[in-house]
């Protein structure tokens, strides 16, 4: 276990990742449930520095048909981090509504599968607010039913905390701009 922790921790500065890649995912099959999920695990800090992203998430893909539910549950998890990402660089709203779908697909499934407790749980209902408020106008009564949701999780995080107040913050921001939207130009002004 310290071994897969110290090849994660200096992932960055290898020069040979593809190999360090590979050899992280042959320890997602060793026959010790602890080691595939460290394993597991190591592979959503490995994953930004990839030069080949597309083919690690096909890596993911086949770890996400695991035996050990708790792989699967990393394996969504690191598939929708990869999904976030790939959201974060489109250049169509399209693309980035689609990408964004795929994440709360594989954050979902990965809150599903897991026995333990995983960031997923967060994530999940996190993005599915982010969703709701940006592309699905939806009510102010669902937008906080999934950031109480997500709340719930925080487990005194002080990030992930500053990130649901911002989309607490949009969330408000874009109802007072609907509100305003339906009032009357000249009263708007007034």
């Amino acid at each position: 276990l310290e071994a897969i922790k110290s090849l994660t921790s200096i992932f960055p500065i290898l020069s040979d990742k593809q190999q360090a890649w590979e050899d992280i995912l042959r320890l997602t099959q060793e026959d010790d449930i602890l080691v595939q999920i460290e394993a597991a695990g190591a592979l959503d800090l490995a994953f930004p520095y990839l030069p080949d992203r597309d083919r690690a998430c096909q890596d993911l893909i086949k770890l996400a048909k695991s035996s050990d539910s708790d792989v699967r549950a990393h394996a969504f998890y690191n598939l929708g981090k990869a999904s976030i990402l790939n959201a974060s660089l489109a250049k169509d709203i399209k693309i980035l509504k689609s990408w964004l779908d795929n994440a709360i697909f594989c954050f979902n499934r990965s809150s599903n599968q897991a026995s333990i407790d995983t960031p997923s749980e967060f994530c999940y209902p996190f993005y599915k607010a982010y969703n709701a408020i940006i592309f699905q106008e939806k009510k102010e009564d669902e937008v906080q039913m999934y950031l109480a949701e997500a709340n719930a999780s925080l487990r005194n995080s002080k990030n992930k905390k500053e990130l649901l107040e911002v989309i607490d913050n949009l969330a408000r921001a874009l109802q007072e701009s609907q509100q305003m939207k339906d009032k009357p130009y000249h009263k708007v002004i007034s």
